[in-house]
């Protein structure tokens, strides 16, 4: 230990001398070591692995670490009664003792003053010694770009921001996937704030690919970038998105769509709405480049893009343009999608110009499955993480899942894409066989948020008796926009997941809405015959189950009162009952609207508890509406079952003697008044 040598250093004489003539080892007047002391400094803190730190308290003279060292350590000895308070590259740390290791890949090169102080307990610090230390983490990395895009051939191009006015070189590296052998391509010459293109000819068809960097002297190789080479085929079209995220302070999202087209008479692209009216990509900036040359025609107020093939056989393009992801604040829902230094929540609608429409109404990937590919890739900061409603192919490379074919135009419209920083947030994964459910949390939210939203899911879980054919769901709940509490952010809602702002609140009636369609609606829910309008399976039924979930779990973060939201609704019920604003929740589906798309919600939930509580009283508390529900899924995965309200009868029927029809005919089709006592 270097304390317990001291006496025999020579170098540390006057310390000695200071022991010898029974000073003992300088502290202040609250027992703390006085570090200010140079030999004390140097005897108790061990930096880099200098037992003489002290000598380095000029800019002049830093502690010059190696290149790309990976972490920076500090040993602390221990002295009974002082704690160490450390500060270095804008993060703070307290020791009392013991070795730590600070992270430096993510810092840039240059120099940073490293503070000590020491205190005691919880008093004011009164000793302090400054260090500098000299980081070389080589030139800033570049930024990577894809340009362009073939089936055996990748361009990007490398733009290196700087105020270096020196040139600087890297080298260059491609791999395919991840198990591929790193293929050298040389050093590449970088002027300062120059755009330089590099093209990667003989590539693999269909093949996904990492670009790598090696800064001079770098022992690793940094895998940046990811893209997938177009594949072959005999009529259709592929997509290749890349979306920049890269300048979160900007809030705009860079994308760019790659495509590849063959024998096709027409092709167009939309920003359509799922849950808005269209057009929030809010797309600035649109280029269209093309091989060999083709058109385009933005129509329908930015929510339509139709292409001019130009009778072309087959071709290339690449569409850019910037989605606007900042605080502009809409009549539906709030701020739709948002993107900001240490998060991007948005559904597709709000940031992609997709082919759901086309593809989707066509109903060609029925006939033809190889029709059409997508692949998707984020480019991301350092440090960043993400979640996607597509499959995730290899790293950095999404594809467009098989799973949704048959819901094509829902995907591209109300899938998510979330992104953030993982030291700003919390992600935790459980897993129900093949299907996993995902929760990512701002770090400023009460923890126990998980704990509660994983208990809805487990009630809802095995109140189906089962999950939906779902790779993964996640939710993702961030701070406000700006920490404004007066900003709601919202990312939509489907069968991938949902994602808001935590002042919308979490806990309560909407997120559970939200989880309960991924049985009975949206891409996977148990399909319907719709010979008759669905509002109250969809939305009434979804409802009342909300009120029976928030009334019977025990939640961690949040109380409720018995029945905290059918109380309200038998309150509005009662204001139209026997009106003529007083509709019957069942009525034939021949193409029209349903009268009122509100009543659904408020008055299907009355009558659900209503039925509910009507099959346990004719069966004697032997069974319930959760019953059919089970009995439902088990009839859909065994036989593809439909739902139907005729269905509803027939189980009814099979558990109850002469069922429930006279009930059914009375309330549900009649629309007879109800009274509920425990309400009026």
């Amino acid at each position: 230990m270097k304390r317990g040598i001291l006496s025999c250093l020579v170098g540390f004489l006057s310390f000695v001398f200071l022991l010898s003539c029974g000073g003992g080892i300088p502290k202040l007047p609250d027992g703390i070591l006085d570090i200010s002391v140079n030999e004390i400094f140097d005897a108790y803190v061990d930096i880099a692995g200098l037992a003489t730190p002290s000598l380095y308290s000029a800019p002049e003279t830093p502690i010059e670490l190696s290149p790309f060292s990976p972490v920076l350590t500090i040993t602390l000895e221990k002295s009974e009664g002082t704690v160490f308070h450390i500060l270095f590259l804008g993060k703070a740390y307290d020791l009392e003792f013991g070795t730590l290791n600070i992270d430096l890949t993510e810092a840039e090169s240059g120099l940073y003053p490293l503070t000590v102080t020491t205190r005691a307990g919880v008093s004011s610090r009164d000793s302090q010694k400054q260090v500098w230390i000299k980081v070389d983490n080589g030139i800033e990395m570049p930024k990577v770009t894809l340009t362009w895009l073939e089936k055996e051939l990748a361009t990007i191009e490398l733009f290196w921001k700087t105020d270096s006015a020196e040139n600087a070189f890297v080298s260059l590296y491609l791999r395919a996937d991840t198990a591929g052998e790193a293929i050298d391509f040389g050093i590449e010459e970088l002027q300062p704030n120059v755009g330089r293109p590099v093209t990667f000819p003989n590539l693999q068809k269909g093949q996904s690919y990492q670009v790598g960097l090696k800064r001079n002297g770098e022992p690793a190789i940094n895998w940046l970038a990811s893209f997938k080479t177009f594949r072959d085929m005999e009529e259709g079209f592929q997509l290749f998105y890349w979306l920049d995220l890269t300048e979160p302070s900007t809030h705009k999202v860079k994308v760019g769509v790659f495509g590849y087209y063959k024998d096709l008479s027409e092709l167009y692209l939309d920003n359509y709405g799922y849950h808005t009216e269209g057009g929030l990509a809010r797309a600035q900036e649109r280029e269209l480049y093309s091989e060999p040359e083709i058109s385009m025609d933005i129509q329908e107020n930015n929510k339509l893009i139709q292409f001019d093939l130009k009778n072309n056989p087959e071709g290339y393009f690449r569409l850019s343009y910037t989605s606007d992801k900042s605080a502009i604040v809409t009549s539906n829902h709030g701020i739709q999608g948002y993107f900001c230094p240490d998060y991007l929540i948005a559904s597709h609608e709000q940031i992609l110009y997709g082919p759901g429409a086309f593809i989707g109404r066509s109903g060609i990937l029925n006939e033809n499955p190889d029709f059409f590919r997508a692949s998707l890739s984020l480019y991301m900061l350092g440090g960043w993480d993400a979640s996607t409603g597509w499959e995730e192919e290899s790293p950095g490379v999404y594809t467009f899942p098989a799973t949704y074919s048959s819901k094509i135009e829902e995907f591209f419209h109300a899938s998510h894409i979330y992104a953030y920083q993982s030291d700003a947030f919390i992600k935790e994964t459980k897993q129900y066989g093949a299907h996993s459910f995902h929760i990512i949390l701002s770090g400023s939210v009460d923890r126990r948020i998980i704990n509660d939203l994983q208990t809805i899911y487990q009630f809802l879980t095995a109140l189906w008796g089962g999950t939906m054919d779902i790779p993964a769901y996640t939710i993702m709940i961030t701070d406000p926009p700006n920490n404004d509490q007066s900003l709601y952010a919202y990312a939509g809602e489907w069968t991938t997941g949902q994602g808001f702002s935590s002042n919308w609140g979490i806990i309560g009636e909407m997120v559970i809405h939200q989880m309960f369609h991924l049985w009975n609606a949206w891409a996977k829910g148990i399909p319907c015959t719709h010979d008759y309008h669905m509002g109250f399976w969809y939305e009434g039924v979804n409802e009342y189950y909300c009120d029976k979930i928030l009334t019977e779990i025990d939640f961690q973060t949040s109380s409720f009162p018995p029945h905290p939201c059918l109380e309200e609704w038998y309150r509005i019920y009662k204001t139209v009952r026997g009106t003529s604003a007083d509709k019957p929740l069942i009525i034939k589906d021949e193409g029209d609207p349903f009268p009122d798309k509100t009543l659904v919600y408020w008055k299907g939930a009355v009558f659900a508890y209503a039925l509910d509580r009507e099959i346990r009283n004719r069966s004697s508390g032997r069974y319930s509406l959760d019953d059919f529900l089970k009995h439902l899924l088990i009839q859909y995965n065994e036989r593809g079952g439909l739902f139907s309200y005729a269905a509803i009868l027939d189980y009814l029927r099979q558990i109850i003697p002469a069922g429930l029809d006279d009930w059914w005919q009375q309330y549900m089709v009649n629309n007879e008044p109800l009274f509920l006592e425990e309400f009026e």
